[in-house]
């Protein structure tokens, strides 16, 4: 099953859609070296819960890369990529 997210132009499985709940610690993404995605140093709480895609990418420091999607955020260019702890991820149902 797919389905569109209002205002993207982006395809999204519903299976591969997860939830970071409010309150979830994050640390949004810097570029570095060749141009990949690394956590920043300082924590952020979210302050509502939000839908995400999980990264196909290699663990960092303990983290995992998720990408927020459905949402203003997701306009923005590069697009938001924030790092969580594997465990404050999910199941959206």
């Amino acid at each position: 099953m797919k389905f569109y997210l209002k205002g993207s132009i982006t395809t999204v499985r519903v299976a591969n859609l997860k939830l970071l709940l409010e309150g979830t610690r994050v640390h949004e993404s810097t570029i570095g070296h060749y141009k990949f995605y690394y956590p920043k140093d300082d924590e952020e709480l979210l302050t509502c819960d939000v839908t995400i895609e999980e990264m196909p990418w290699a663990p960092y420091q303990g983290l995992v890369a998720v990408k927020i999607v459905g949402t203003f955020i997701e306009k923005k260019k590069p697009a938001h990529i924030v790092w969580v702890n594997a465990a404050d991820i999910r199941p959206y149902n």
